[in-house]
């Protein structure tokens, strides 16, 4: 995948690329429609970005006035009237000693222009007396407005994706597996149950420079808040990433038009997974693990991927991350290898649990300066004393460990 224009690549510097995504697009969601238009036409100082198909025309207008994303206004000619889907969205900058995130005071126009199908739009913000420059970048892909963001200096806390104001009889619609912080993303409807209109706005989590991305699901008398935004921690260095987004904005008739696609490559085993139930089997005792799985393959359960947990790497509390040697209390690498060919002889597939991220301090290869980060918050639960800035010390030997992506 290619960064947006000048993003670093990050940590990423290795040869090759990585095989996914699978395409440039990204998350762009399907257009199930064929035989469609897009353009983007000039009323004033007003652009407007077109779709027009068999399904219906769909209008997205930019008139930048604020400096902010309520200069976004949308609508579907026939399904309600002109909206605002990103009303208040934008930057927040980091402000006063603990970095909170807050809205620029002032938004001062520095250019705003046409670039063949996209409009590119620069605004210097002030917040008392920090400055900084936002790009918006925004263009139509199929029914999806596609805005790129950019703002450089690491003065970004957070990116606000805003909330939608105008739409009649809004409600909100959560999905099974899609997901974000604590709570998820979701799908904007409006309108009479028997002429619906869809809204969805998500960020690409595939180009996104910040450190997490958190939802906010709220119907309210000021507007309807369907997804959150992203938010820009300290690094371990104390400086914040250069923001870069892009948002993924999607109005439709139908439903399926505004789900995000998943471009990932075909998992070489999904033969197997896609055909079996998974189970992560605690083990305790061989002969009892062993004959739990006898009688199950006796009742014909045999379509199961079974992955033996934690517990057989250890036998009591003894970390069990970065192991190279099976339990001594279950029979050791002999042991395993014996049960791992017994189990796979009942016909079920078999495999055994490797873990190369949780570090405990009871770990054989501990050492406190090896060590990398956590996020701020869980910091706050680790060392309540942790400084202003999210920054706690882990030992007098180690560098200081912050949020960061």
């Amino acid at each position: 995948m290619t960064p947006l224009p000048g993003q670093s690549a990050g940590t990423n510097t290795g040869p090759g690329k990585l095989p996914f995504p699978t395409r440039e697009e990204t998350i762009l969601p399907d257009n199930v429609t064929s035989g469609f238009t897009t353009s983007l036409e000039t009323a004033g100082k007003t652009f407007e970005f077109h779709y027009r198909g068999p399904d219906g025309h769909l209008v997205y207008r930019y008139r930048p006035a604020s400096g902010t994303l309520s200069d976004v206004t949308a609508c579907w000619e026939g399904r309600g009237t002109p909206f605002q889907p990103l009303a208040d969205g934008g930057i927040r900058l980091a402000v006063g000693d603990g970095g909170r995130a807050a809205a620029p005071e002032k938004f001062e126009p520095v250019e705003c222009r046409r670039a063949e199908d996209a409009v590119i739009s620069t605004w210097h913000c002030r917040h008392g007396g920090q400055t900084a420059d936002v790009t918006y970048t925004l263009r139509l892909w199929q029914k999806s407005l596609v805005v790129d963001v950019r703002c450089l200096g690491g003065q970004v806390a957070e990116f606000s994706i805003g909330k939608a104001v105008g739409l009649a009889q809004p409600r909100l619609v959560t999905l099974p597996y899609l997901t974000s912080d604590e709570q998820r993303p979701a799908v904007l409807v409006a309108g009479p149950a028997e002429q619906p209109l869809f809204t969805m706005a998500l960020l690409d989590y595939y180009r996104s420079n910040a450190s997490t991305l958190f939802a906010l699901n709220q119907v309210a008398d000021d507007g309807v808040t369907c997804n959150g935004g992203s938010r820009y921690l300290p690094r371990t260095d104390g400086r914040r990433n250069d923001c870069f987004e892009r948002l993924f904005l999607t109005i439709s008739p139908r439903l399926e038009e505004v789900l995000p696609n998943i471009p990932n490559p075909r998992s070489p085993w999904m033969h197997v997974a896609g055909q079996r139930l998974w189970r992560a089997h605690g083990a305790s005792n061989r002969q009892s693990d062993y004959d739990l799985w006898k009688k199950v393959a006796r009742y014909g359960m045999t379509e199961v991927v079974i992955t033996d947990h934690e517990t057989g790497w250890r036998d009591g509390g003894e970390s069990f991350t970065f192991r190279t040697r099976a339990a001594p209390g279950k029979g050791g690498d002999e042991g395993q290898a014996e049960y791992a060919r017994k189990i796979r002889s009942l016909g079920f597939r078999y495999g055994i649990y490797n873990n190369y991220t949780d570090y405990a301090p009871v770990n054989e290869y501990w050492q406190e300066d090896r060590v990398t980060r956590y996020p701020r918050r869980c910091l706050a639960a680790i060392d309540p004393a942790a400084g202003k800035n999210g920054f706690a010390s882990v030992s007098p030997a180690t560098a200081r460990v912050g949020g960061g992506p």
